[in-house]
């Protein structure tokens, strides 16, 4: 996994209203809150199928 582009995805956030989410290259909880504190989602099924990332009841599940 590549790291996260920061940078552009800022921008993109500043440009739009929409609902973003944000996908590849997250691997730590740090950079979810970062994302959740822009309003952007995150996807992020292979930092939690390596490990990466463990989920241990912090999350709700979205139905």
């Amino acid at each position: 996994m590549q790291a996260f582009l920061w940078r552009p995805f800022g921008r993109l956030r500043e440009s739009t209203k929409r609902q973003l989410i944000a996908a590849g290259g997250i691997a730590t909880m740090e950079e979810i809150d970062q994302l959740d504190a822009m309003k952007v989602d995150a996807v992020v099924g292979m930092a939690i199928y390596t490990r990466k990332i463990r989920l241990d009841g912090r999350f709700k599940l979205s139905q």
